[in-house]
């Protein structure tokens, strides 16, 4: 039996400045249908804020979400901005919708290519460095999800709020560090 009812204590809080109104509706109709409620807010940090309670553990959960073009744009000054947001809350995640990711082979490397642009000369991404960016910042706390397509987000949120809530689960080891200038280093 489905329980419409689960997310009843969970408040989910979309910045005003969010983009996709499609991701911005298939989020809502699932968080509504189990029982949440949505704000527009503006957030200072982050595109999604999820606090209250589930399944009788506080949760609060700073999202940010990207598309790839919009990570290779922002890697430089991401871990800033999620390390600030792991000062004041819980739990932060980064969530990236990788699409149709296609990948251009070089002889200096192995880079993510830009669909808009089909000369290549807007494949700046490396595709190593991203992985190893994503599994650095998952190392220090960071939850890094990625997938494919739109259409998976709002199951990937809900499959990251059941696992920060199991019994097993701690939050950020990396309060009070200052690792942001680790990171850039690393690219």
């Amino acid at each position: 039996m489905i329980d419409d009812t689960e997310l009843s204590e969970c408040v989910l809080q979309i910045d005003t400045r969010e983009k996709s109104q499609s991701r911005i509706k298939r989020i809502t109709d699932f968080w509504v249908s189990k029982g949440g409620m949505v704000e527009l807010v503006a957030l200072p940090l982050g595109d999604y804020l999820i606090s209250g309670s589930f399944r009788d553990k506080e949760i609060d959960l700073l999202l940010e979400f990207k598309t790839i073009a919009d990570f290779a744009g922002s890697y430089e000054d991401l871990p800033r901005k999620l390390f600030d947001a792991g000062k004041n809350h819980r739990y932060v995640a980064l969530f990236i919708e990788e699409g149709d990711l296609a990948l251009s082979f070089t002889p200096n490397g192995t880079f993510i290519k830009n669909p808009a642009v089909k000369d290549g000369s807007a494949d700046v991404l490396n595709y190593y460095s991203y992985k190893n960016f994503l599994d650095t910042l998952s190392q220090d706390g960071i939850h890094c999800r990625v997938f494919r397509y739109e259409s998976f987000f709002e199951e990937d949120v809900y499959s990251l709020i059941i696992h920060l809530t199991k019994d097993c689960h701690s939050g950020l080891h990396i309060k009070g560090k200052d690792y942001p200038t680790q990171f850039i280093n690393m690219l």
